[in-house]
């Protein structure tokens, strides 16, 4: 039997053969028009490992879903999934992105937190502006009506 897989990694075209026969098998690997195929199975497939970046692991996972494997991830646990997920993200990266989410929340809900108290502490002065203003309207009033009686007094003294 003989496969060939072909296609691109970024841009570059890569091939790679398969063949198995009754009593041997042979892997060869061509990328971007080199032939990188090496004397062993083996030693082959670890140069298709480093060039593509990726492991078999990871390469059944994405292109080979059969009938056993194909509700695999819906239903696993937890630390199944994770365990799945770090064959194709190093759970580091997972854990990196985890702990800089929380810092970045947090910093967050400090710069909210202050800004929350500065909103308090400003309608705080709103309202004892709004206070100080009701009190000089009050006095204005006061102050107006008190003229009013003193000048018709004087005008009521200046009558007589």
């Amino acid at each position: 039997a003989r496969v060939s897989v072909s296609g691109r990694v970024n841009d570059v075209p890569f091939e790679v053969t398969r063949v198995k026969a009754a009593s041997k098998g042979s892997l060869s690997f061509v990328l971007d028009g080199n032939d990188l195929t090496r004397q062993s199975i083996k030693d082959t497939q670890a140069v298709i490992d480093h060039e593509l970046g990726i492991s078999t692991q990871i390469l059944a996972r994405t292109i080979f879903h059969g009938q056993h494997a194909m509700n695999g991830l819906l239903e696993a646990t937890d630390a199944a999934l994770k365990d799945e997920l770090s064959l194709l993200v190093p759970l580091v990266i997972w854990q990196q992105a985890a702990s800089s989410s929380r810092r970045r929340q947090r910093s967050h809900s400090q710069r909210m937190s202050e800004l929350s108290g500065m909103v308090s502490v400003r309608e705080q002065d709103r309202d004892a502006l709004v206070e100080k203003c009701r009190a000089v309207q009050d006095s204005s009033e006061a102050y107006a009506k008190l003229y009013e009686t003193r000048k018709n007094q004087v005008d009521i003294n200046l009558q007589s």
